[in-house]
């Protein structure tokens, strides 16, 4: 197998990213996913432009 060769991109600005994001909590999933609740009941929240940003 071939070796990952990773650019050396130290001391340059790396930019940013906007993401939309939602986050399900994670037992009521599963309690769903087992019919323990309905899917409805499911709790979660979306954000929109989320900045990820590095430098």
């Amino acid at each position: 197998m071939g070796k990952l060769v990773l650019p050396n991109l130290q001391g340059k600005q790396m930019g940013q990213v906007i993401v939309t994001l939602t986050l399900t909590n994670r037992i009521d999933r599963v309690l769903a996913e087992r019919g323990f609740i309905s899917s409805e009941e499911v709790r979660s929240c979306t954000l929109d432009d989320v900045l990820s940003r590095s430098v």
